[in-house]
């Protein structure tokens, strides 16, 4: 027995490895079990955590704060890694609607918190720990904690405010998470949601924005447009492209600008289904035929970008150089799901998948060219990876001077980290270096951040939280739940209601606008999709700064009031 006291009790390396396994391992198996037909899943790792924090297991200190925040900016960096090549898009869609609504989220929990602080008598160091445990936002806390160190007058007024801000925080924390998960489960009962139908209605959405591409070949039997340059048909480069024409036998790539129409040309185009149709109808064309069935040497094949010779070149520069040196037409390019034709202003990238059309010879040269190699992709970016955590830490440590403020504030490690993440995906290839992961790097690198968080996090929580439940514990919970909860669910409401959001973007959005990992991850498993990582991300940058400001804000002003 002594000797696993001392394994499991004495801090250590070793032993930090099993406590932090044991909780992981048990959280997990909490998070299988099924209440009320619900199961919380990865929010199980809290339990565990506060339950083992409170029969003893603890970590060091300097450890367990050490592997909280690594494993915070891991999965924050995975998540803008995810999101970034698409974030902007994701701002022109809807990034206005939802950041008004973080915006609505941020200001009525800190009024809330200023009202609540009036009619229960709280302290204003208890007002500011429920406030940020409540939102779930630890630079909230910090920044709080140093307002009060400002404003407070003497070191012992100073120790007091902070304990009580830290102690607030930790027993309002577990809720703020499980607030937010309960909320979603909530809308969805509320709304009948079928996910099936919704995700079906998101991808309809989806493709009625990118709708999907097809290859067509296009008898022209119109005689009016004998003479006609092929680049000067309506549409040509915008909603199809011509990729190679068959005539007198012969097929033509790659096509001059010069080249005319004739009748009985054929014609073989890729694009929307509607455009194609439009262009039958303009060319009287007399059948259709796939192209693989013509009469020559010509066959399609796609292709995965894997090596780095093409990055950074746009698909339409890519396509002429193809076309004039190797005589290889480009149809089209995937990323993430989404066809382009070939004269789209998109930069090649890893993982990127490009349709071809070609003799063999040629297409042998294009996938010497396009590298074709799954195995290649496999390989981890290591440098650039920490390159991008290193400038996550810095970006998210530096302070940001504010007028008026006593402080100076920081948008935190996790902020920064997200950030970067999100920049250097979109750069994605800058000076050698290429900040790619394929998706289960990915996903794995998501799952181990958020495990070794939140395993800390209840840890920590653990060894005090029964006490302070007991003693004044149990008013600060239902203050930091009404917190939690209201905002969120009201946002939610206008959401779904006014805006008519899809569900997967109101999750990411109350995940972000609470600026809380956990929650994403669980709406992410729960949900079955990565869709609410967008939605979070586009909310999260702003909603962090204003949390941090909220923060040292409710100390000023609460005691510029008393």
């Amino acid at each position: 027995m002594e000797f696993f006291s001392k394994l499991f009790f004495e801090h250590g390396a070793v032993q930090t490895v099993l406590v932090i396994s044991i909780t992981i391992v048990l959280g997990i198996l909490l998070g299988k079990i099924r209440i009320a037909g619900v199961r919380f899943g990865i929010g199980g790792i809290l339990f565990s955590g506060i339950l083992l924090g409170h029969f003893g297991f603890s970590l060091d200190p300097g450890i367990l704060h050490f592997v909280r925040e690594f494993g915070l900016i891991l999965f924050v960096f995975a998540v803008g890694m995810q999101v970034g090549p698409f974030f902007v898009e994701s701002l022109r869609d809807q990034g206005l609607k939802l950041n008004l609504m973080a915006i609505f989220i941020v200001l009525s929990g800190t009024l809330m918190a200023a009202v609540l602080y009036m009619l229960f008598g709280l302290s204003i160091p208890q007002t500011a720990g429920i406030f940020a445990g409540a939102v779930t936002n630890t630079p909230a806390m910090g920044s709080a904690s140093e307002a009060w160190d400002l404003v407070s007058g003497s070191a012992e007024s100073a120790a007091d405010g902070l304990r009580a801000i830290t102690m607030a925080y930790a027993v309002c924390y577990p809720f703020g998470i499980f607030g937010i998960i309960i909320t979603m489960m909530l809308i969805k009962r509320l709304f009948h949601i079928n996910m099936d139908q919704e995700l079906a209605n998101v991808a309809e959405q989806q493709r009625n924005k990118y709708p999907p591409l097809f290859d067509r070949t296009i008898v022209v039997g119109n005689t009016a447009l004998r003479g006609t340059k092929i680049c000067e048909l309506p549409g040509q480069g915008r909603d199809y492209v011509v990729v190679y024409v068959h005539t007198k036998g012969t097929s033509i790539i790659p096509l001059t600008d010069d080249l005319l129409l004739e009748p009985g040309m054929r014609l073989h185009v890729w694009g929307a289904e509607s455009n194609l149709e439009k262009l039958a109808k303009l060319l009287v064309a007399e059948g259709t035929e796939n192209s693989s069935t013509g009469p020559d040497s010509l066959s399609t094949r796609t292709f995965l970008i894997s090596t780095t010779e093409v990055l950074g070149t746009s698909l339409h520069n890519l396509r002429v150089k193809l076309a004039k040196e190797h005589g290889i037409a480009i149809a089209s390019a995937t990323r993430s799901g989404i066809e382009s034709l070939p004269f789209a202003n998109l930069k090649l990238r890893l993982g990127d998948r490009v349709t071809v059309v070609g003799t063999e010879n040629a297409l042998k040269a294009a996938q010497k060219i396009f590298g074709n190699s799954p195995r290649a992709l496999g390989k981890a970016q290591v440098l650039p990876l920490f390159l991008g955590i290193f400038l996550g830490t810095l970006v998210g440590s530096l302070p940001i001077d504010v007028p008026a403020l006593p402080t100076d504030v920081k948008i935190g490690v996790a902020g920064g980290s997200l950030i970067l993440g999100i920049i250097l995906s979109r750069i994605h290839h800058f000076c050698g270096l290429t900040w790619y992961m394929s998706t289960g790097a990915n996903l794995l690198m998501r799952e181990m951040g958020i495990l070794l968080f939140l395993g800390c996090v209840g840890l920590f929580a653990g060894k005090d939280f029964i006490y302070s439940v007991l003693n004044g514990g149990l008013l600060w919970m239902g203050i930091g739940a009404l917190i939690t909860f209201l905002p969120i669910f009201l946002a939610a409401l206008l959401c779904r209601v006014l805006w008519h959001i899809d569900y997967p973007a109101i999750c990411g959005l109350l995940a972000g606008s609470m600026t809380d990992p956990p929650a994403l991850a669980f709406s992410m498993q729960y949900l079955s999709t990565n869709l609410p990582a967008s939605s979070y991300a586009t909310v999260y940058p702003l909603t962090m700064i204003l949390r941090i400001l909220a923060g040292q804000l409710l100390i000023i002003l609460l005691f510029g009031a008393g």
